[in-house]
């Protein structure tokens, strides 16, 4: 991605447009506020998707609530609770200022394809783009659960009785919950350091087969680069190496396919799209090609007798037994080297369950596990 094409984005002008109106809100802060709000949503609509949700505005109240009330000089009151007035509108200035800001981090992030700008970054110095944005996407449905779930709890026993201590709980809760998420992003970061291939093959753990090696991560991780390299290495070592390489080819911002490679022919087939085609095999936003199933399918089962076969991936397609099931079916039942697969790590939590369910050969297999 070139200068001149950043400077010729609609995202990058709305951004700076939004992050003037941030710095100047104070001088007119609902009316900018709306203008900001009006201008994400002529943008992309998709940025204003997170204000239709109720639990939204039952946060920013609490807090813009509680401040005045048990804070500052007490020189107000409304149904016979007491506030102060003047951190009441500091509040409501910042929980203004705080949806400007969350307005400017959709415009930023939404439809955002990070891989295009990751090399660009980079040159500018900032090394830790990918990490950061892998990191906000691990986390943030996180912190989503733990405000629905404790919002639950406190709407529960706020209908049972209205006492400010389900008030105070809440918020109790909710400290105490964001600390134990951070402990547990710590450990997990010490859990998942990225092992590299040619680390992995001089490792003493395959010494068992048939095994089965899981490649995982989020979105944008790199794991068909991660599977690339492991392919090309044990190429150059002489081991027979077969299956299927999904590559991600992007068309522009809002549009992309996948293609899938046969390893030992290098021939390539379109496996999907996002323009509607006569097909009744869909996952999410695209259009699988049948034509292009079976024959995948096809050269999986004919590389069960390869050293190492690669898959890549498993996706929700395989969960509902389709795509190509049917071939990791008959993998499953008499392969006998190292099985490589491919998928994404908010998976690997059903993994488990579809492994035993469908392949249980494959379930009593030794197993390794690379986090990306």
């Amino acid at each position: 991605m070139s200068i001149i094409s950043i400077l010729k984005s609609k995202r990058l002008w709305i951004s700076i447009i939004i992050l003037i109106g941030i710095f100047l809100l104070r001088h007119s802060p609902y009316l900018i506020t709306a203008g900001i709000l009006l201008l994400g949503g002529f943008y992309n609509p998709k940025t204003l998707r997170p204000f239709k949700n109720y639990r939204f505005w039952i946060v920013i109240l609490l807090l813009v609530i509680i401040v005045p009330i048990f804070t500052g000089s007490q020189d107000q009151s409304i149904l016979g609770i007491s506030y102060s007035s003047e951190r009441l509108s500091k509040t409501l200035l910042m929980a203004l200022r705080g949806m400007s800001v969350f307005i400017l981090f959709q415009v930023l992030t939404t439809n955002l394809e990070h891989q295009k700008v990751q090399t660009l970054f980079s040159k500018m110095g900032i090394t830790r783009f990918d990490t950061i944005y892998t990191l906000s996407k691990e986390t943030l449905p996180r912190v989503k659960s733990i405000l629905g779930t404790r919002y639950t709890q406190f709407r529960d026993n706020w209908h049972r009785r209205h006492s400010p201590n389900h008030l105070m709980n809440f918020m109790i809760y909710l400290f105490s919950d964001f600390i134990h998420l951070a402990d547990h992003l710590d450990e997990t970061s010490q859990d998942k350091k990225k092992v590299k291939p040619e680390d992995f093959l001089k490792s003493t753990v395959l010494e068992s087969k048939p095994a089965l090696i899981i490649v995982t991560g989020d979105p944008g991780a790199g794991k068909t680069p991660w599977l690339e390299s492991l392919v090309q290495l044990l190429l150059v070592g002489g081991h027979k190496v077969d299956g299927l390489i999904s590559k991600k080819i992007i068309q522009s911002d809002e549009k992309w396919h996948h293609e899938i490679l046969h390893i030992s022919t290098g021939e390539k087939r379109p496996l999907n799209t996002m323009d509607k085609i006569n097909t009744q095999i869909k996952a999410g936003k695209f259009y699988f090609y049948p034509e292009t199933i079976e024959w995948g399918c096809e050269r999986l089962i004919s590389a069960k007798s390869s050293e190492w076969l690669v898959q890549d991936e498993v996706g929700l397609l395989e969960f509902e037994k389709k795509g190509f099931f049917p071939a990791l079916k008959q993998i499953a039942a008499d392969f006998s080297g190292y099985f490589v697969i491919v998928i994404r790590s908010n998976l690997m939590e059903q993994l488990e369950e579809f492994l035993v369910n469908n392949f249980s050969p494959i379930d009593s297999w030794p197993r390794h596990i690379i986090w990306l």
